[in-house]
C-alpha cells in the first residue's frame, strides 16, 4: 500500500476532488480554491482547522 508524504499534496486535481490525507493522528483536507470558498469557508468557526494554508489554487486544512 502506497501512502502519502507531505509533498504529494502538491498533485494536480480536479475542481472537485478533495484529498484526504491521514499521518497518524493528523488528518488533512486539501481543496481546490472554488469549493473551499463554496462549502468550507462558511463552516470554518465550526471546523476549527489547526491550520489553513493556501497553495496556489488549493486549500490545505489541518
Amino acid at each position: 500500500m502506497n501512502s502519502l508524504r507531505e509533498g504529494d499534496l502538491d498533485v494536480p486535481l480536479m475542481e472537485e476532488e478533495v484529498l484526504v490525507v491521514k499521518e497518524g493522528a493528523v488528518m488533512s483536507f486539501n481543496f481546490h480554491r472554488s469549493l473551499y470558498e463554496r462549502l468550507v469557508k462558511p463552516l470554518l468557526s465550526i471546523l476549527q482547522p489547526r491550520c489553513v494554508e493556501e497553495r496556489g489554487e488549493r486549500v490545505v486544512l489541518r
